[in-house]
């Protein structure tokens, strides 16, 4: 894919006072153009050493390479950015989950990149029926009613359905690159100018995981097809490696 030509991605910022629209058109027009949309929340949380323009980068490039479509549906990006740095972790997360529970055309979340903003977004998105994959650490109790069981926890979940995804469970191990996974971080510095931070390859498989389960989903307007198909994802070849999503919603690699 490096030489691939990739189209401006239509990416709606939304911050605390207004929708602003990136790529050279407005918020209207875009969401004009697109059927469904797929939200990032990528608040910039202080003292975590991740910058949230890596994951929106990350996630854009994902949906490029997927030409902006998925299940022969136009996608779009909504990035949700939060509004002070120092604000609550939780607050911030929930307040974005919010935005895309109102969202009839919201078909994904992408977050978040902490435990505790997690269990803030999760039962908003879950009461919506929106799938959410979150990149990595997410805690054991998000996932499952107890431990070593599948159980879906219901004070998290509290529609009693599962729709939360985790690439990664914290204290778990973080996969390692393959050979395309190194590729990605040399074409993301290649594009944007800068060195891939640890977040990158995590947002953009969080992205194309939501696009491949569309692709696949009997419905990909309907919330629960896409959430069900998510769940039945087997021996995925990613630029993470190759897993499979377990009954608990939780990526698991092959060694």
């Amino acid at each position: 894919m490096a030489g691939k030509l990739r189209r401006p991605i239509s990416i709606t910022l939304i911050g605390a006072l207004a929708a602003l629209a990136l790529a050279g058109c407005g918020a209207g027009e875009a969401e004009g153009r697109t059927e469904l949309f797929i939200y990032v929340s990528a608040p910039l949380i202080r003292d975590s050493g991740l910058l949230p323009q890596d994951a929106i980068d990350a996630a854009g490039m994902a949906l490029a390479d997927a030409g902006q479509e998925a299940g022969g549906i136009p996608v779009g990006l909504k990035v949700l950015t939060g509004s002070d740095p120092g604000a609550d972790a939780s607050l911030t997360a929930a307040l974005g989950a919010r935005e895309a529970a109102r969202d009839s055309k919201a078909i994904g979340y992408i977050g978040e990149f902490a435990p505790e903003a997690t269990a803030a977004s999760v039962p908003i998105t879950n009461g919506a029926g929106i799938p959410q994959v979150a990149p990595f650490a997410t805690t054991g109790e998000l996932l499952r009613e107890r431990e070593g069981g599948t159980d879906i926890p219901t004070s998290v979940q509290t529609s009693g359905v599962r729709t939360l995804i985790a690439l990664v469970e914290e204290g778990g191990p973080l996969p390692t690159l393959p050979a395309e996974g190194r590729e990605l971080l040399r074409r993301f510095e290649t594009e944007f100018g800068r060195r891939a931070g640890k977040s990158v390859p995590f947002a953009y498989e969080s992205m194309a995981l939501l696009l491949d389960a569309l692709d696949r989903a009997r419905d990909p307007l309907d919330r629960g097809s896409v959430v069900a198909a998510l769940l039945e994802t087997r021996d995925r070849d990613s630029i993470l490696g190759t897993y499979s999503i377990d009954p608990s919603g939780v990526a698991r690699f092959e060694p």
